[in-house]
């Protein structure tokens, strides 16, 4: 058997009836992504034991830690299953192609069921596969020509080291991808011809130190919500003191990126926020850009959710 090598890694992602309990009948996707560092660890902590001389005692085992990164292509399609992980299953409108999938910030989070293959060249060699897992946080940069990804935090309950697949014929998502050149950005609700940059982060408020109760092996029962936090940068061409001054006055205003490919279209709204007081700097005589941070809020919007995501494309919405 040779080496596991990281293209011939997949990922599935399956959605749980119940924490940390897999389906009666797997129902899982082979996701696209670009890297996955989900893992699983139990420390070997140091005992204080006396024994009479000056050796070590033999180590004991700690609780059992389930964390990483995940980065996915962002898409009209395989990404709705990354939304439903993190805003529960959306309301859909259309009666026919296309159809628009609206997320909100729900009451609680599924969880998850996530396996990571590794294989050689020719064969599988393991497969890990993680239950009660639920995304910690969400993160994206805009601008530029890079690739469209999302990056996610993942918490999880437990892993278990296989020999055979979660799922042997999981579905894989058609894929369409969003490019940057395909991007545009709303400030106050009109379209910005000045923003050159930026990014968001939704951190979810997850809490994954409370539900570790004795006599479930160290393991978490549970992942408990909490208030969520979103957060971003916006860097704008410095034209007029329009943007500053919202940001002196504290002026509610809101931010909207959204990607458009035909009649594909994903946007991700922030429908209250505030910006961050931030003088320009000049650092050298060409151009003077305006770097404003923002946080996002809920008072008042008809939404009631901090963020919105409105995803357009051809899935009638039954999977989801």
């Amino acid at each position: 058997m040779g080496t596991a090598r990281g293209y011939k890694s997949t990922c599935l992602l399956d959605f749980e009836p119940s924490f940390g309990t897999d389906p009666e009948t797997p129902d899982a996707r082979l996701m696209p992504i670009n890297s996955l560092t989900l893992s699983s660890s139990r420390a070997k902590n140091r005992p204080n034991t006396r024994r009479g001389h000056r050796n070590p005692a033999p180590p004991f085992d700690g609780n059992i830690e389930a964390s990483g990164s995940l980065e996915v292509p962002v898409d009209a399609e395989a990404f709705a299953y990354w939304l439903k992980a993190m805003f529960g299953s959306p309301t859909t409108t259309g009666t026919s192609t296309p159809y628009t999938h609206k997320f909100t910030v729900g009451d609680i989070q599924p969880s998850l069921v996530i396996e990571h293959k590794f294989a050689d060249a020719s064969a599988a060699i393991a497969y890990a596969k993680f239950n009660g897992c639920k995304i910690g946080s969400w993160s994206l940069e805009f601008g530029g020509d890079g690739e469209v990804v999302s990056s996610f935090e993942i918490l999880g309950a437990d892993e278990n080291i296989n020999d055979v697949a979660y799922d042997s014929g999981p579905v894989e998502p058609s894929f369409q991808r969003f490019q940057m050149f395909q991007a545009q950005i709303k400030e106050g609700g009109s379209t910005s011809a000045i923003i050159t940059e930026g990014d968001f982060t939704v951190n979810f408020g997850l809490d994954a130190d409370t539900a570790r109760p004795v006599g479930n092996n160290g393991r978490l029962s549970d992942i408990f919500e909490g208030i969520l936090e979103a957060s971003g940068n916006i860097t704008a061409l410095f034209q007029d003191r329009t943007l500053i001054d919202k940001a002196i006055n504290s002026t509610e205003t809101s931010i909207a990126l959204g990607f458009t490919n035909g009649d594909l279209e994903i946007w991700i709204t922030f429908n209250e926020v505030q910006l961050e007081r931030n003088t320009p700097e000049v650092s050298g005589p060409q151009g003077v850009t305006l770097s404003l941070p923002w946080q996002a809020y809920y008072d008042d919007a008809t939404d009631v959710s901090v963020v919105v995501v409105e995803l357009t494309n051809n899935n009638d919405g039954a999977d989801y």
